[in-house]
């Protein structure tokens, strides 16, 4: 269970856009403190960020000070050089504050775009957080390969997008370059924000281009033998990622992927794997990429 990090992008409460396509209704603010406290329990490692809605703020009443976590900047414009260090050390502190960690408690911090992640100033800024204790590690959330590259050196987490459907960031090298460096890696969204694991049909329109990926997927999983859940779960976990980020919206989906995590993979699961590795190989950006995905 080590390996996996509970997302939170879900728990900001009914006023955000519901997150990821499988989405029916945001979980009640009970539900999401249950779900946090079964993911405590089964020691998993939590995501979260200031512009998730509520989510710091119901992490810090559910979590305990020592359990490990991320949580992400929002984004701001850039400042004059003066005031950086202040405005960012104000957001990690007012992060702090929502999350209720103590002087002990690891936090950390990540950038919510490459853009800044690659701006001197601000990194400076954020490096400067990690030098007074304010936070342990300092890094930024990306989506393209390429933003990899222009990271400034001192940060040592990122966390990117990889699935079964995404394995750009693998084929570009991205994850043996952050273990050379000491950067740890999340990988988030294994179930492609919901795309993997729905019924083709329900796909909607504006992915109607993604419909024949979903189908060759879930295909191969019928011929082996294995849910898609499943194999996109365990595709995910067995990446070099040194944390697996993922999202649910009820307590069933999450103890369905705790089981999934917790069991040993089938006698079908390398066969498997190496279809999908082979059926599914650089998959058009308009796939993949949520941002590119047209307007509802």
């Amino acid at each position: 269970m080590a390996k996996l990090c509970l997302g939170t992008a879900q728990f900001g409460g009914h006023d955000r856009t519901r997150y990821g396509l499988n989405a029916q209704r945001p979980p009640t603010r009970t539900e999401c403190a249950d779900m946090v406290r079964k993911a405590e329990r089964a020691g998993l490692t939590f995501d979260t960020a200031a512009a998730y809605g509520v989510a710091e703020e119901l992490l810090g009443s559910c979590l305990s000070p020592g359990v490990a976590l991320t949580t992400k900047l929002l984004p701001f414009l850039s400042s004059h050089p003066d005031h950086l260090t202040r405005l960012v050390a104000s957001q990690v502190l007012a992060s702090r504050t929502r999350l209720r960690r103590n002087d002990d408690s690891a936090v950390g911090v990540m950038f919510h775009s490459a853009q800044q992640g690659a701006d001197p100033g601000i990194v400076a800024a954020l490096l400067a957080t990690r030098d007074a204790g304010l936070s342990q590690h300092v890094g930024t959330s990306m989506y393209y390969p390429n933003e990899f590259d222009a990271l400034v050196p001192g940060q040592d987490i990122v966390q990117f997008p990889y699935s079964v459907f995404d394995r750009r960031f693998e084929e570009q090298g991205v994850f043996q370059r952050a273990r050379d460096r000491g950067i740890t890696v999340y990988a988030r969204a294994p179930f492609c924000q919901g795309l993997v694991v729905m019924e083709p049909e329900r796909v909607p329109e504006r992915l109607a281009h993604a419909r024949p990926y979903v189908r060759m997927f879930q295909g191969i999983c019928a011929e082996h033998g294995v849910a898609p859940a499943e194999a996109a779960l365990r595709f995910a976990l067995e990446s070099p990622a040194d944390y697996v980020v993922f999202g649910v919206d009820t307590m069933a989906q999450l103890e369905e992927d705790l089981a999934i995590a917790a069991s040993e993979s089938s006698p079908a699961w390398l066969a498997l794997r190496d279809a999908l590795v082979q059926a599914l190989r650089q998959l058009p950006e308009a796939v993949v990429v949520p941002s590119l995905w047209a307007k509802a």
